[in-house]
């Protein structure tokens, strides 16, 4: 899970770092990486959707194919706050 400041799209290292070894796993083994940007719901819903591309940007800058990503954006579970993005790997 990678989180924002509030209202923020810019990704912190240790977000780049993720992403980074996202990207190695994805290049070891193929699949989809579907990377879902959480909101507050509302007109959170386009940070939402910008935060995921923000990372799915930085996902195909370190050699993730685009057409292997699937960006969306959604209300966060139950429990779960906005203001995060997940990445999952889909095999």
């Amino acid at each position: 899970m990678l989180e924002f400041p509030p209202g923020g799209t810019r990704l912190s290292e240790a977000s780049l770092d993720r992403i980074r070894e996202v990207a190695g796993i994805h290049a070891q083994n193929g699949g989809t990486v579907r990377v879902i940007g959480y909101s507050g719901g509302g007109a959170d819903q386009g940070l939402g959707l910008e935060r995921a591309r923000v990372v799915g940007a930085a996902l195909a800058k370190n050699g993730v194919e685009r057409k292997a990503l699937k960006i969306v954006a959604s209300a966060p579970p139950l429990g779960q706050r906005g203001g995060t993005v997940e990445i999952a790997l889909e095999y």
